[in-house]
């Protein structure tokens, strides 16, 4: 065996860049007849003294030369336009064996060069030479030689089967074991490759020829181009980099029993390198599809990847499972041993299975590596597009079994500001014959209990946000053929990976017709019957408005029974809510049975609502509604929780079934702002500050708000805040024109203080923790963007207690007032005294909480401001922020006198009234149409 191995060594193929070097060593050019006028096309080679050995050349299988536009290796530059073509190489059309085609002494004709008698004794390092390239499926192609009358071909070195144009090359050695024999059928039509020369090989070269083999998948029209081929003597152009295995191949690996695996290790060297994939150390033999002893199949077992389909589970106990493979060139050789394979027995539930795995560790790879096809028709204006592919999920566990690796996830998108159309992956059982997870079968719906679609999902790199998605299925059938369908509706994904299901039924109210054509995956109408026949495929359907895109993973057809169940909400929903006029309102709705992934819906007095305007997180788990008025004062809340298996809504008549009811009263005269911390919920536990529009400077960032009523009561929407710590720290609650924009409460306003001749702050603070005499409260405020906190404590040393106190505390803008006031995410900084009296705008508030010793727990509620104006009317002036949908939410402090009065002219005088705004406290102002002017009047 260290012998073959040696000699196979010496036999390896070569890339490399010295080519369009003039030699003087070069022995033969053959570059089929460019520039000479000859005849091209389908059985063209006897015109430049080649001969052609295929079942046709002129149908399937096509055998012929044509003129390539501009032929480029990225290493060697241009190359001769002249080519020759070898396709079509599949079973039912060459299928007797491999074609060949060559040439021999003697052969010549006005337009090829002439071939004549190669010496090797004479030549030093004698090298053939081929350009290989824009190959097509996976043809195996080998060089043969003729001497002393017979033929014989090096299936040691397997040409490159890629898509760029490759310089394959090899020295030649006689030592038999590098040469099987080669017999051209006397019907002219196929090549039969033999064993191993019986001797070394003696005499002249008297032909040369190379020998191409069926493709492995047995469809299209695969093949390999070639062009220029050159004889020279070789060894001193080669560059002399031994390979060296710079990327050892992803393992331990696990795969299904009947599936399949592959393992793809990176070698550098040059010249180019040989692979022989062993097993147990011994070589698993020469050619596309090798069966092993247990029946598995080896692919492509002289490459750099290495398939292995049809596992069975005698495979580890035949030593099947440990693999290595062995690199080599002209100067030596590396090694990857040690690449362990588990196989283990699919489940039984199991019909069809495909883990995209991962191929190797760099990079993306094509769905076509696992048996799967990706189309996109996804256009865009910009002039970008769309696409799908694999890539590399951490290199996770597949969980087939401990320990492995090679888990990954299939992704599909459109790229591009205007991208738009539909992707489609999916997979048949033509397609799919097991190079990864399990082959896919024919299948009879009417053989099992259940047949259950599912797969995981979550976001793409380009959003969820203009994307929607489909099941696919292919029927075929006796009568009404074959044909794909896609589910009439939609699979509901929301961000982290999910798992969908599918109850596959054939009802075609489930169904529309789909039509696969190339790229094209257009849905159609409902098909006019029931879905009937075998199940020969599946996939996904992706429609897209914009930029977006989906990942997807664990693709099953299983039997068990649907196992996702359908929401259910019970208790947990939406919760009633009292808002001050041109405050906001939030509401939450989640579920107590059911599996996600879910979609939302809501609707207000019957209505279904849409995100713009005043409404956020309209298909989302929490309902956001902003600048709201004494008109919306009763508004009925209805939230719709959906997945794959049914739906509920928080008004359906159980125990808990009720509409939510929104109550909207006008503010007290002179309020500026409020924050009453309502308990979003619905379900129990605590939440993020961010969901009232504040935010929290706090070492470790709990979620702070929680339900301080009782659930089930008129009292459970209302909530608190905890300020808690275990040691000395400072922390600090906060909120600012741009966090507060009316999520709870009212929007919190630029103040400009100048305008009021007084401004008092109130809150409610509850000391309730036996520590709490180390906690001490303080206000602070933000003017002008910068930060300070009050001198004088709003409370300090208190004793326990459950019980909430409202504590109030006059806005004094001297220095001697307050102190700097600095904070990170994880806390704050009391500072020095300020240097001079605060003024200009007030645009945020907050409270300070300084612990010492063990710390304490301060909870508090119900931060008001409240003003008292020019002539008594709390008239501040108008504070507009603007919120989503284009427009701007106008706010000031109102009063019963008080209404709103806008011009296009200022220079005319003319005001007029602005419609509902007599004692309101804000507008919604479009941020489109004519310039316009506001203003506060008193009545």
């Amino acid at each position: 065996m260290k012998k073959t191995l040696v000699a196979m060594a010496l036999l390896s193929c070569a890339l490399f860049g010295t080519l369009q070097q003039a030699l003087a060593s070069i022995r033969y050019t053959e570059n089929w007849g460019t520039g000479t006028g000859a005849t091209l096309g389908n059985g063209s080679l006897p015109n430049v003294g080649w001969t052609g050995i295929a079942a046709s050349q002129t149908a399937q299988p096509y055998l012929g030369i044509y003129a390539a536009a501009g032929p480029v290796d990225s290493q060697l530059g241009g190359l001769p336009a002249n080519t020759v073509y070898f396709s079509g190489l599949v079973g039912s059309f060459q299928p007797n064996g491999p074609g060949m085609f060559y040439t021999t002494t003697g052969a010549t004709t006005p337009f090829g060069s002439t071939f004549t008698n190669l010496d090797p004794t004479l030549i030093t390092n004698l090298t053939f030479n081929v350009e290989v390239g824009n190959a097509a499926g996976i043809t195996t192609n080998y060089f043969a030689v003729q001497v002393g009358g017979s033929w014989y071909v090096a299936l040691g070195s397997q040409m490159p089967n890629q898509g760029a144009y490759t310089n394959w090359n090899m020295r030649y050695d006689t030592n038999a074991a590098n040469w099987n024999t080669l017999t051209i059928d006397g019907s002219q039509t196929f090549v039969i490759i033999g064993g191993t020369a019986g001797a070394n090989l003696t005499g002249p070269i008297t032909g040369i020829g190379i020998v191409t083999m069926n493709d492995v998948n047995g469809s299209g029209t695969p093949g390999l181009n070639f062009n220029q081929i050159i004889i020279n003597q070789g060894l001193k152009d080669f560059p002399t980099t031994p390979p060296t295995n710079n990327t050892p191949a992803l393992q331990p690996l696990a795969a299904f029993a009947g599936g399949g695996v592959s393992f793809a290790p990176a070698f550098q060297g040059s010249p180019t390198i040989g692979y022989h994939w062993q097993t147990n150390g011994v070589n698993i033999g020469a050619g596309a599809n090798i069966t092993s002893i247990s029946g598995s199949h080896f692919l492509n077992a002289q490459t750099t990847r290495l398939t292995i389909t049809n596992l069975t589970a005698n495979d580890a106990t035949l030593g099947l499972t440990n693999l290595s493979v062995v690199a080599t060139n002209f100067f030596g050789a590396a090694t990857n041993s040690g690449i362990t394979l588990y196989v283990v027995p699919p489940g039984p539930e199991l019909l069809y299975a495909e883990i995209f795995p991962t191929i190797g560790i760099a990079g993306n790879n094509s769905l076509a590596n696992v048996g799967w096809v990706g189309i996109s028709t996804a256009l865009s204006t910009g002039g970008n597009g769309g696409g799908s592919g694999m890539f590399s999920f951490n290199n996770n566990g597949n969980n087939l079994v401990a320990g492995t690796f090679g888990g990954s996830t299939a992704d599909e998108f459109t790229f591009g500001s205007t991208a738009y159309g539909t992707n489609a992956c999916y997979t048949t059982t033509t397609n799919d014959i097991g190079l990864s997870g399990l082959p896919f079968p024919s299948i009879n719906p009417a053989s099992y209990p259940a047949v259950t679609f599912q797969c995981g999902f979550a976001s793409g790199g380009q959003g969820l946000n203009g994307v929607t998605t489909y099941w696919m299925v292919q029927m075929s059938d006796p009568v009404a053929g074959t044909n794909w369908y896609c589910s009439s509706s939609p699979i509901a994904i929301i961000g982290g990976y999910q798992t969908n299901q599918l109850a596959f039924k054939t009802a075609k109210a489930n169904w529309n017709n789909l039509t696969i054509s190339g790229q094209l995956a257009a849905p159609g109408s409902q098909p006019a019957n029931n879905l009937a026949g075998n199940i020969t495929g599946a996939g996904l359907l992706f429609t897209h408005t914009k930029n977006s895109g989906v990942n997807f993973q664990n693709f099953e057809i299983i039997t068990n029974a649907l196992t996702i169940q359908p929401p259910v909400i019970g208790a947990n929903y939406p919760i009633d809510l009292g808002v001050s006029a041109g405050g906001g309102a939030s509401f939450g709705v989640a579920t107590v049975t059911g599996a996600q992934p879910y979609t939302y819906g809501w609707t207000t007095n019957g209505v279904a609502v849409q995100n713009g305007g005043r409404v956020t997180g309209a298909h989302t788990a929490t309902l956001n509604i902003a600048g709201l008025a004494p008109s919306d004062n009763g508004m009925q809340i209805v939230a719709l929780v959906t997945n794959s298996s049914g739906f509920d809504q928080s008004d359906f008549g159980d125990a808990y079934g009720q509409a939510t009811t929104l109550f909207v009263t006008n503010p007290p005269v002179g309020f500026v702002y409020s924050e009453e911390v309502p308990f979003v919920g619905p379900a129990g536990g605590n939440y993020s500050i961010a969901t009232i529009g504040w935010n929290e400077a706090v070492s470790g960032g709990p979620f702070t708000v929680y339900r301080s009523g009782t659930a089930g009561t008129t009292s459970q929407g209302n909530g608190a805040v905890f300020a808690y710590s275990g040691g000395a720290a400072t922390s600090v609650f906060y909120t600012t024109t741009t966090s507060d924009t009316n999520q709870a409460g009212l929007p919190f306003p630029n103040i400009s203080v100048a305008s009021y001749s007084s401004l008092d702050f109130a809150v409610d603070i509850a000391p309730n923790s036996a520590s709490s005499t180390n906690v001490t409260a303080y206000l602070a405020v933000q003017m002008n963007g910068s930060w300070y906190v009050s001198a004088t404590p709003l409370l300090t040393n208190a004793p326990q207690s459950a019980a909430f106190t409202t504590y109030t505390q006059t806005f004094d803008p001297a220095a001697a007032n307050w102190r700097n006031l600095t904070f990170t995410v994880n806390g704050g900084t009391v500072g020095s005294p300020v240097a001079s009296n605060l003024s200009g705008v007030m645009n945020g508030a907050g409270l300070v909480f300084v612990y010492v010793g063990t710390g304490g727990t301060f909870n508090f509620d119900n931060l008001y401001i409240t003003g008292t104006g020019v002539g008594g009317n709390n008239v501040g002036g108008i504070v507009a922020n603007p919120v989503s949908g284009g427009s701007f939410r106008f706010s000031w402090v109102g009063n019963p006198a008080i209404n709103v009065q806008s011009t296009t002219n200022l220079t005319t005088g003319i005001w007029s009234d602005v419609p509902n705004t007599l004692g309101a406290y804000s507008l919604l102002v479009p941020a489109t149409g004519p310039q316009t002017f506001f203003r506060l009047v008193q009545h």
